[in-house]
C-alpha cells in the first residue's frame, strides 16, 4: 500500500488572520501584547518575508513520533502554546513588529488516515514512515523559502522527524554543510529503517546536509549500543552526557556547553530543542532525570548568545499527555515561554 499526498505543499500552510488570533488573545487596557504587533502572513507572504527578521512556524503532526514508537501527543503543542506566546508582552525586550507567524503545517488528512494504523504491526509502521517522507518535503519546502530569503526560522510542534528537512533545506539554501547543537537524552541516531523522529540526524549524515553535531544532555542509558558505535566512528558526532554533567557539577553546566560549542565550526548553525530533555515534561518520551525549566531556558540563550542561529527547532513537546488541567496549561505556557527565549535571544 503506497501512501499519497492529497494536497500540496502550499495547500498545507494554514496561515493565521487577525481574527483567529484576536479570538485567542486577551488583551488589557493600556498594554500591548506581542500578539497585536506580530506580523500576520499576507496573500503573498514570500514578499513579505523581506520586511521581517524571524520567521515562526508551527508543525501539526505526531506521525514521525509514532514511527519511532513514541507516546503520540505533539500535533496540538504549537496551537496549545500560542495562546500563551501572544499574551507575552511587546515591551523593550521582544522587537514583536520584526516577527512573521506564518501559520502551521498542517497534516491533517495524514494524520486521519494514520489513526487506525498500529506501530506495533509491522506493514502499518512502514505506512507510518512512508507518511514521515511527505512531511519531510513539505517542511523542506517551507525552510528553504525562508532560508532563501536569508531570515531566521524558529519551529515548533511536531517530532524530531523534522530535524533532518530543516537541516537538509539550509544546507541546500547556504551551499554549506550545517553544524548542530541538539539539546536531548536521545542522539537520534537509529539507523536509517525508514524516516522517523529517532533519525532524522541519520538522514541528514547520510545525504551530507549535516557535518558537525553535538548533543547535549544526553542520557547514557537513553541510547542503544549501534548509536555509540556510530557516534564513536564519526569525528563530527559528540555528545555530553547527562551523567557527566551531574559528576562534574550542574553549576559547570555552561563550562561544559561551552566546551561543545567551541567543538562546532564556523559554518551555518541550527539549535534543537527536544522538550523530553526536561525532567517530568509531558513529551513523546519520559524521562525522570534532566533538566528543569530555568536550566534548559538558561542553556537555550546561552547557547544563541554564543553562536548565531539560523533556525531553532523546539519539538517532541506533548502538552495532552499532562495528568491534570493545569499541568496541561502549564506545559503550553513553558513552552511559549521557551519560544519567547529563542525569539528575544536570536
Amino acid at each position: 500500500m503506497a501512501i499519497h499526498s492529497l494536497r500540496s505543499d502550499l495547500e498545507r500552510l494554514q496561515r493565521f488572520s487577525e481574527n483567529h488570533l484576536e479570538s485567542i488573545l486577551s488583551v488589557r487596557a493600556g498594554e500591548m501584547r506581542f500578539g497585536q504587533v506580530v506580523q500576520l502572513p499576507q496573500e503573498e507572504w514570500e514578499t513579505q518575508l523581506q520586511d521581517v527578521d524571524i520567521v515562526l512556524l508551527g508543525i501539526n503532526e505526531d506521525i514521525g513520533v509514532r514511527a519511532n514508537l513514541g507516546r503520540a501527543g505533539t500535533a496540538q503543542a504549537f496551537a496549545q502554546s500560542l495562546p500563551h506566546l501572544l499574551a507575552l508582552q511587546h515591551n523593550e525586550f521582544i522587537k514583536s513588529e520584526r516577527i512573521l507567524i506564518l501559520g502551521e503545517l498542517n497534516f491533517g488528512e495524514l494524520m486521519a488516515a494514520s489513526e487506525s494504523l498500529n506501530p506495533k504491526n509491522p506493514d502499518d509502521l512502514a505506512h507510518l514512515r512512508q507518511m514521515v517522507e511527505i512531511i519531510d518535503q513539505s517542511v523542506y519546502f517551507f525552510a528553504k523559502k525562508v532560508f532563501d530569503a536569508g531570515k531566521k526560522l524558529v519551529v515548533v510542534g511536531g517530532g524530531h522527524n523534522n530535524s533532518f528537512p530543516l537541516i537538509h533545506a539550509l544546507a541546500e539554501s547556504t551551499k554549506k554543510n550545517v553544524s548542530v547543537l541538539n539539546l536531548d537524552p536521545h542522539a537520534d541516531l537509529r539507523n536509517a529503517e525508514g524516516r522517523h523522529s529517532g533519525n532524522g540526524f541519520t538522514y541528514a549524515l547520510e545525504n551530507q546536509s549535516l557535518s558537525h553535531y553535538h548533543i547535549f544532555g544526553m542520557g547514557e542509558s537513553n541510547n542503544n549500543q549501534a548509536i555509540f558505535d556510530r557516534i564513536n566512528k564519526h569525528e563530527g558526532i559528540s555528545y555530553t552526557s547527562m551523567e557527566n554533567l551531574i559528576d562534574e557539577g550542574l553549576h559547570k553546566r555552561y563550562d561544559l556547553l561551552d566546551q561543545a560549542i567551541a567543538q562546532l565550526p564556523d559554518e551555518v548553525f541550527g539549535l534543537e530543542i527536544d522538550m523530553d530533555v526536561l525532567t517530568h515534561y509531558p513529551a513523546s518520551a519520559v524521562n525522570s532525570s534532566g533538566f528543569n525549566g530555568n536550566e534548559l531556558r538558561g542553556l537555550v540563550r546561552h547557547s544563541l548568545r554564543n553562536k548565531e542561529a539560523r533556525y531553532v527547532h523546539i519539538c517532541e513537546a506533548a502538552p495532552d499527555l499532562a495528568t491534570s488541567i493545569a499541568g496541561k496549561s502549564q506545559a503550553a505556557n513553558f513552552l511559549a515561554r521557551i519560544t519567547a527565549d529563542v525569539i528575544k535571544t536570536i
